[in-house]
């Protein structure tokens, strides 16, 4: 893995969800969907950040894309479900991309997000409309779970589409 993906366990203080912290339980079957969301506000992991504000709600998040393209990994993806994604929790794995509506995502986290997508052993497709939660396997945005989330309007969609010549 590039330099600027980091295990969130030796950040000070650490940045990590174990199996059974608030947000979490154990995975059964494998994730088989990678669900991208935006953060709606600019903070990284970084002092009082976007753990914390996910730790308050109760969720939790796998990965976390700052705007300077570092990856945090924040919970084993392989052995925890983290709560981020309603419905599709006991089957994705959730990547929260710091930022929001109000501008487009930085080069660096556009280059981060594809080198993660690259890296993953799910399908490289992204979803379209007629398809259904329960059979599918590629990468989605919250936006395609529930009308009420427009994580990421569309953006990681047509960058992946593009990136895969699909």
């Amino acid at each position: 893995m590039p330099t600027h993906f980091v295990d969130g366990r030796t950040l000070t203080p650490p940045v990590w969800w174990p199996v059974g912290s608030v947000g979490t339980r154990r995975r059964v079957k494998p994730y088989r969907i990678m669900v991208w969301h935006w953060s709606a506000g600019n903070r990284g992991v970084d002092g009082i950040g976007i753990d914390e504000t996910l730790h308050n709600r109760k969720l939790s998040i796998h990965d976390v894309i700052e705007k300077s393209g570092r990856c945090v990994f924040c919970c084993d993806p392989k052995t925890t479900i983290a709560f981020h994604a309603a419905k599709a929790n006991t089957r994705s794995r959730g990547c929260e991309i710091v930022g929001g509506p109000w501008a487009d995502f930085t080069p660096e986290q556009y280059e981060t997000i594809g080198e993660l997508a690259d890296s993953l052993t799910i399908p490289r497709r992204v979803w379209m409309p007629g398809d259904k939660l329960e059979t599918f396997s590629g990468h989605m945005e919250h936006m395609d779970i529930t009308v009420k989330k427009p994580d990421c309007h569309g953006r990681v969609k047509a960058f992946l589409k593009k990136r895969w010549g699909l």
